[in-house]
């Protein structure tokens, strides 16, 4: 999902120091007009639902069809990760 600013006009005085691995900043500048940003679709839902941001080249944006947990092995399964295992897949039945 790219999204991009719906109104932009002149110049942007986005520079090299306006990138950023953080996603709130990377929203925010996106919501000024300094450019693009990419990311997940539900980060953006809100900002696209208030026509802040809107959507570019869905059409080359894959759907996501969510995260997938894997382990190596099923033995000696640490029991953190055994009740998360647990947890998702009851999660799943449940959905």
């Amino acid at each position: 999902m790219l999204a991009f600013q719906r109104e932009f006009s002149g110049q942007s005085k986005s520079s090299e120091r306006d990138r950023s691995v953080d996603m709130r900043v990377m929203i925010q500048l996106a919501c000024a007009g300094t450019g693009l940003t990419f990311g997940m679709e539900e980060t953006f839902r809100p900002y696209i639902a208030r026509a802040e941001l809107m959507p570019l080249l869905e059409e080359f944006c894959p759907p996501f069809p969510g995260y997938y947990l894997y382990y190596p092995t099923r033995r000696n399964v640490p029991l953190k990760l055994r009740v998360l295992i647990d947890y998702l897949r009851q999660r799943r039945r449940e959905t």
